[in-house]
């Protein structure tokens, strides 16, 4: 999904994601850096990868990605996001609960976009006032749940994706 900075191309590649996540697939994203010279905003771990596992081993992290259960910075100190349902997290896909799906965003700067997605569209969107964003998103019918976290970076004069995380998929059938 994101390669070195947030371009062009990742805003179409955003655009086709969703409209297959929409149509039912489960695609999960990862990204990842791309170094090849000296470059001022290009650099290694930005865009960094961050994947929820029980065991930092190579063996859990691949577990880990191939689960989906990952979420994108643009660097290492970029806004941690947390997306669960009782057991379930983003990537995994929530089959039988009453529970509310529980969101907290960390490392955010007053200002940032948080943008909460689903498959019906933006479902919310809030102005970051702090550094920690806690929301409980109500299963209704919705097929999924994904964040999004858009910051202005003054060195490009622009606002660029800050953050993103996979879905935590619904299947509103055993729901």
């Amino acid at each position: 999904m994101w390669n070195g900075p947030w371009r062009s191309c990742n805003e179409r590649t955003l655009a086709w994601w969703q409209k297959e996540l929409v149509e039912g697939k489960k695609l999960h994203v990862v990204g990842g850096s791309d170094t090849h010279r000296p470059d001022q905003y290009v650099k290694h771990g930005m865009p960094t990868t961050w994947v929820k596992t029980a065991s930092n081993s190579a063996e859990g992290i691949l577990i880990g990605i191939d689960k989906g259960n990952v979420f994108l910075s643009y660097s290492p100190e970029g806004p941690v996001i947390e997306l669960i349902c009782g057991e379930w997290m983003m990537g995994d896909t929530v089959t039988n609960s009453s529970y509310p799906i529980e969101l907290t965003i960390v490392g955010l700067l007053e200002g940032d976009t948080i943008k909460i997605i689903s498959d019906k569209g933006i479902e919310h969107t809030h102005t970051a006032s702090n550094l920690r964003f806690e929301d409980h998103l109500e299963i209704t019918d919705q097929g999924f749940y994904r964040i999004e976290v858009w910051r202005y970076f003054s060195e490009v004069n622009r606002t660029l994706m800050a953050a993103m995380c996979n879905p935590i998929y619904i299947d509103v059938k055993g729901i």
